[in-house]
């Protein structure tokens, strides 16, 4: 048996959706959803809306390009590039295995996918159900690489859906998020 915990600040009293990922040792990954109340009054359901602006984080940015159409069911392609003070970040390390970890939930938090990318800016081909997605095929990742990754997910159904991004750099994670409209 094992505890672990978790501090955060919740920006507003409401409802939350929180999920868990991890693997115990000699078993696959497992997700956990918990339904967290912050304060004693229920939150209105999120309201999601397309917005692929660039994303920052500390001095960071992070921009996200779709390559192509985004439709729901099939596969979509995107590249993200991240930059420091204006200037493209050539010296991104693996974090946990992994060019860069995404994860994707629709507006109603219902469905939970994690995405591992890939250093570069060409995304990775679909590779069947789940293939790329929680504990899917381990690629090879570089010690060193930028300011490009790119991952491929296929949205199950159309409509918005929040995407957080998060890479490493001299020592700190970084997180990016946008809203992805799936037609």
């Amino acid at each position: 048996a094992g505890e672990f915990a978790v501090d955060h600040t919740f920006p507003r009293a409401g409802d939350y959706v929180m999920y868990a990922e991890f693997a115990l040792e000699g078993k696959a990954d497992e997700v956990h959803r918990f339904d967290v109340r912050a304060g004693d009054q229920p939150g209105a359901a999120a309201s999601l809306v397309e917005e692929l602006s660039p994303a920052t984080s500390g001095d960071y940015t992070a921009s996200i390009a779709p390559q192509g159409e985004v439709m729901a069911g099939e596969p979509a392609g995107f590249v993200l590039n991240i930059e420091r003070g204006g200037q493209p970040v050539s010296d991104l390390q693996p974090y946990l295995g992994a060019a860069a970890h995404v994860v994707v939930l629709d507006e109603t938090a219902g469905g939970f996918a994690h995405v591992h990318a890939v250093a570069g800016s060409e995304p990775p081909a679909a590779m069947g159900e789940g293939a790329m997605e929680e504990g899917g095929e381990e690629m090879e990742v570089p010690m060193s690489f930028g300011p490009q990754v790119s991952f491929t997910h296929t949205f199950p159904e159309p409509g918005p859906h929040k995407v957080w991004a998060q890479v490493e750099h001299d020592g700190q994670v970084l997180t990016f998020e946008w809203v992805v409209e799936a037609k």
